[in-house]
């Protein structure tokens, strides 16, 4: 707590404040000169995303002050950034002239987008809040709360990576996974279970990141590569661009591995997705051309797929950047539309769904092995498209966000109670492992934050994950990944 924030950490909140202060000099008189214009959410909507940019930034501030560290990775921060440049950021600067699709919220448009960014801002202030106060009832007690778990057991670490590395690729060659895959029907009764090895397997993948960037080798640095080319070409196969997320966990490893952020690992995956989002955008338009209505065979996905490397590399390297550009905009931008949305039908046009929300809970925590007769068509509650877009089909890339869940769940209260419990357990995660150095609790933070939390998903999907998954990935890291201690030895 007494020591004092590195120069590097100094330079990353002075050019995030100058940033800050940039953006309010363009609101502001700025915009006049630079001929911005307005944008079309309305004056009120410019200044209350520039009041949370500076607001998220003063509590970053004083956190790395208080704390005398300034980690990019810390929930707080980390989700701060995220939701607020993918989203309302994204929206402000990068789509000033747009205009939703949905119609109630066009009609109350200067007035209802501002409160969006408030909800947004409201939310993310619990989640510090929570995590803070947790975070200060719990300091100086990391060496109780770590993981109770000894050196890595590396023999059963590499067999679980070579393991769940031979069954993720055969569930990609033989269809179970992927966009418009053919064995979706028949395998869904244990696409969780196949979900859960990703998950281990992603652990047990950090674990051996972490042990090389740690004592490098040529053989790790072969591996590491073969992790990063199988990933890409696995999620092209599948048309996914989860890629540039699992490069970013990657880098996320490597930072509580070394200590250290690798810039030149952020402008590689920058030139990842100019390259491949374009491709994959292609690739699925071209499944859906070729699919029979019963899933794409493989040797029609490598035809599909070479089809749209072919074209993507002919295109010129500025299509391919407005081609990423335009899907990050359309797939997070979207996201504000959604919470938009959600504040004029709550409760005015349609009461809190609360009350519906946990009964649909307790029915989808019940495992499938347990309940084989288990519904599985998609319940109302998940209909996001239709019901908050104003859309005539309903598609599942639309994502209402935990903010947005939250609120039409119960309201403002309802997302101050979440956000300050979630703020709590991060609290404790974060402790016993990036702050107690154990590398067993770095393993198990990095496996829980990467796999089972993430903004854009429901509530009841986050809370299911973890229930279901949390214990299960605790145990096999403490029992089968590290060698175990005795846990009173850790006990509060």
């Amino acid at each position: 707590m007494k020591s004092i924030v590195s120069d590097r950490d100094k330079f990353l909140i002075t050019t995030f404040f100058l940033s800050v202060a940039l953006f309010v000099l363009t609101v502001g008189w700025g915009r006049r000169f630079l001929g911005l214009g307005t944008h079309s959410y309305g004056l009120g909507f410019e200044y209350a995303a520039v009041a949370l940019g500076v607001w998220l930034g003063l509590l970053m501030l004083w956190w790395a002050r208080r704390r005398g560290k300034f980690d990019l990775f810390e929930p707080p921060v980390w989700i701060s950034f995220n939701v607020y440049g993918q989203v309302v950021l994204n929206v402000w600067l990068l789509q000033r002239a747009r205009l939703p699709t949905i119609s109630w919220v066009v009609d109350n448009l200067e007035t209802i987008m501002p409160l969006a960014v408030l909800v947004i801002g409201v939310g993310l202030t619990a989640l510090w809040a929570g995590y803070v106060l947790a975070f200060l009832r719990l300091a100086g007690k990391e060496n109780r709360l770590q993981f109770p778990a000894g050196p890595m057991r590396l023999t059963n670490v590499k067999g679980i990576w070579v393991t769940g590395w031979i069954i993720g690729n055969v569930a990609v060659l033989t269809g179970i996974s992927g966009y418009l895959g053919t064995g979706v029907g028949d395998s869904s009764t244990w696409l969780n279970y196949f979900y859960f090895v990703t998950i281990i397997t992603t652990a047990a993948t950090i674990a051996l990141v972490i042990r090389h960037f740690r004592c490098p080798t040529m053989a790790g640095w072969c591996w590491v590569v073969l992790v990063v080319v199988s990933e890409i070409a696995a999620r092209l196969v599948t048309g996914s661009k989860g890629f540039a997320l699992t490069f970013l966990w990657l880098i996320m490893t490597v930072y509580y591995a070394t200590g250290k952020l690798r810039m030149r690992w952020f402008a590689f995956l920058f030139f990842l997705v100019v390259v491949f989002v374009p491709v994959v955008n292609n690739y699925r338009t071209i499944l859906h051309l070729v699919d029979p209505g019963e899933g794409v065979t493989l040797s029609a996905r490598f035809e599909a797929l070479e089809t749209a490397i072919v074209e993507s590399v002919a295109q010129p390297i500025g299509s391919s950047l407005e081609s990423a550009t335009e899907t990050f905009e359309a797939r997070q931008g979207t996201m504000l539309d959604i919470t938009a949305s959600v504040l004029t039908l709550h409760p005015e046009r349609m009461p809190y769904v609360g009350e519906e929300m946990m009964k649909s809970f307790f029915s989808q925590l019940i495992p499938r092995v347990i309940w084989p007769g288990k519904p599985t068509e998609r319940p109302q509650l998940l209909m996001i498209t239709t019901t908050y877009l104003d859309a005539p089909t309903e598609y599942s890339f639309s994502e209402i966000g935990l903010i947005a869940d939250c609120y039409r769940a119960g309201g403002w209260v309802f997302v101050v109670v979440f956000f300050l419990v979630l703020g709590g357990g991060f609290s404790w995660l974060y402790i016993q492992g990036p702050v107690s150095g154990n590398l067993a609790g770095i393993v198990f933070y990095v496996t829980v934050l990467t796999q089972l939390i993430r903004y854009e998903n429901y509530i009841a999907t986050t809370l299911i994950s973890l229930i279901q998954f949390l214990p299960l990935i605790w145990v096999i890291i403490w029992l089968l990944m590290f060698k175990p201690l005795r846990l009173n030895r850790f006990s509060v």
